[in-house]
């Protein structure tokens, strides 16, 4: 929850500060500023902040610890007397609520830079009939669906409140952390000190987003055979070791149970993750 607070300093001007609840939960709330200010988990704060999810940072810290309690139990059920087992799988769920904060983020910004061209094209049109940049970002976020149509509309609500041009620019390209958001906020600032076209200048970075998008969708078409050969590669040793589960359930018992087992587990899977890394990087081409 999301409030603008008056903070007014003897020496300095009043200014708005937009204070977030990060719980209901006083003591919780007083925890997670408390590793707010002193930067714990800065990268987190940061990704919750960018991702907007319907949940607040307190709901996912308790979220953490529930999901490691519930790992830690069904790893000890899995297999009695284990305790690297248990720790593992306490572990790896407790970053179950991260990865849900991070794909969040992450869609969240490629819907953006979807939306991108549209809302630049818009701030041209705003521009070319007469209208000032800020009148352009007001129909933005007037006119488009969020998640581009918010980031706008605040960017506009900070300029009504006295903040200017640039200082909300560069506000709104520090919440969209993309490169495209970047260049169309320094061709902006530019364009304010030399001069020039800026509807043009726009106008060209839409277009130039939309090329980008079109060869993008060209690479991802001719490299469809060897992701799909990556996604094979590294499904093929779970599959077949639950084939032979079902089939032979004492055949792959020894791995869980001897030492050299399980340090052939842990190499496996380091290769494994090795692998995947590398041929991520094969079919990866940069745009």
């Amino acid at each position: 929850m999301q409030s603008w607070t008056e903070r007014q300093d003897l020496n300095t001007p009043s200014e708005l500060v937009l204070k977030e609840t990060q719980s209901q939960i006083p003591w919780l709330n007083s925890f997670v500023d408390w590793l707010k200010e002193r930067k714990i988990l800065t990268r987190v704060v940061d990704a919750h902040d960018k991702a907007k999810p319907p949940y607040s940072l307190g709901h996912y810290l308790i979220a953490t610890v529930i999901f490691a309690l519930l790992g830690g139990i069904l790893g000890s059920r899995a297999i009695l007397g284990q305790p690297y087992v248990t720790l593992g799988c306490a572990m790896a769920s407790m970053l179950l609520p991260w990865g849900h904060l991070f794909y969040r983020k992450w869609a969240r910004l490629a819907e953006i830079h979807r939306q991108l061209p549209d809302a630049l094209e818009l701030i041209a049109r705003a521009l070319r009939a007469g209208h000032a940049l800020f009148v352009g970002m007001k129909m933005v976020g007037s006119e488009m669906r969020d998640p581009i149509g918010g980031e706008f509309q605040r960017g506009f609500d900070e300029i009504s409140m006295g903040a200017s041009i640039p200082e909300s620019m560069s506000n709104m390209a520090n919440r969209i952390d993309l490169m495209d958001m970047k260049f169309f906020v320094t061709s902006v600032n530019i364009q304010r000190e030399t001069g020039g076209n800026l509807s043009e200048i726009i106008d060209s970075l839409g277009r130039l987003i939309r090329k980008r998008f079109e060869l993008k969708k060209k690479i991802k078409a001719l490299s469809a055979e060897g992701r799909i050969s990556a996604v094979i590669l590294m499904a093929l040793p779970f599959a077949v070791a639950l084939a032979l589960h079902f089939i032979n359930p004492d055949y792959l018992a020894t791995l869980f149970t001897d030492p050299i087992g399980w340090m052939m587990v842990f190499t496996a899977a380091t290769l494994m993750v090795l692998g995947g890394i590398i041929m991520n990087r094969m079919i990866a081409i940069k745009v």
